[in-house]
C-alpha cells in the first residue's frame, strides 16, 4: 500500500454509546469499525474474528498473537481492504473476564494504536439501561424506558468497578495517543462527533447521517425510573454516587 493507515481501538463501557459510534465512523469510506472482536461469548463473533485471522484458528492464532495486534489483527483488515485508511474495532469493559483480558494486553503493548475512548458521564442511567438490555437479551437499537428494581449492593459494586475501568483506560493516555469522546456531545451533533475523528485518525472528514439512535429520556428522573429508589438512596449516601431523597428531588 502506498498510503498510511492508522490503527485505532474504540474503548468504551456497554450502553455508552459504542454501537452509535461504530456506525457513523463506517460511513466513511476510507474507515472500517470491525466491531467487538475480542468477545467470543457469541457465534457470530467467533466467526468474523477467525475470518480475518490467516489460518482460521481463533485459539491458535490468539496464542500465536503474543499481544501483537499488528500481524494478527489490522494487517489482515488492511490486506482484505486496501483502500482503507483507517482501520479499528471495539473493545468494552464489560469482557474483562473472558477474551478481552487479552484485548487489554494486546492493546497496552501496541502503543502506536490510537484510542477513542467514549465516555458517558450518567452512570446511574448507564447502569439502568445496561440492566434493561440484560433483561430484554437486546443490546442494540433503541431502549424502551420503564421502571426497574436495581439491587443495591450490586449496583454499588458496578459503580467501584467502574471507575476502575475509567482509571485503566485513562492511564492509557501517557502511551496511546487518545480522544475522548463525549456521549452526550456525540449524540447531540454527529457531524462534529465525525469530524474531531477525522482529525485525530488523519483523515478527511464527510458530511453524515445520523445512525438510527433513540436514547433513553434522560429527562425522567432517576425516582421515577428506579422501583426501589429509596433503598438505593440509603445505599449510596456519603459516596460519590450519592442520590437525592424524593423530597429534595421536588424543591
Amino acid at each position: 500500500m502506498s498510503h498510511t493507515t492508522t490503527r485505532f481501538v474504540i474503548l468504551g463501557q456497554a450502553r455508552s454509546g459504542t454501537w452509535f459510534y461504530t456506525h457513523l465512523l463506517n460511513q466513511h469510506p476510507l474507515v472500517i469499525a470491525a466491531g467487538e472482536l475480542f468477545h467470543f461469548s457469541a457465534t457470530v463473533r467467533r466467526e468474523m474474528f477467525a475470518s480475518i485471522l490467516p489460518n482460521g484458528d481463533v485459539n491458535a492464532e490468539l496464542h500465536a498473537m503474543n499481544g501483537q495486534l499488528r500481524p494478527y489483527v489490522y494487517d489482515p483488515i488492511a490486506e482484505a481492504n486496501p483502500n482503507a485508511r483507517a482501520i479499528g474495532f471495539k473493545l468494552l469493559y464489560e469482557h474483562a473476564d473472558g477474551w478481552w483480558a487479552r484485548g487489554d494486553r494486546c492493546l497496552e503493548r501496541d502503543t502506536s494504536v490510537r484510542v477513542l475512548h467514549i465516555v458517558r458521564n450518567d452512570p446511574l442511567n448507564v447502569l439502568i439501561s445496561w440492566r434493561i438490555a440484560c433483561l430484554d437479551q437486546s443490546w442494540w437499537g433503541t431502549r424502551t424506558t420503564r421502571q426497574i428494581w436495581i439491587d443495591p449492593a450490586s449496583a454499588l459494586e458496578w459503580l467501584r468497578r467502574r471507575e476502575q475501568w475509567l482509571a485503566w483506560a485513562e492511564n492509557l493516555r501517557g502511551s496511546h495517543a487518545m480522544l475522548s469522546v463525549s456521549y452526550d456531545q456525540m449524540i447531540a451533533n454527529p457531524q462534529a462527533a465525525m469530524d474531531k475523528a477525522c482529525d485525530f485518525l488523519s483523515i478527511d472528514s464527510i458530511a453524515v447521517t445520523k445512525p438510527a439512535y433513540e436514547r433513553q429520556d434522560i429527562r425522567q428522573h432517576l425516582r421515577d425510573k428506579i422501583e426501589n429508589y429509596d433503598q438505593l438512596v440509603s445505599v449510596l449516601e456519603n459516596t460519590r454516587w450519592a442520590l437525592p431523597n424524593r423530597e429534595q428531588c421536588d424543591e
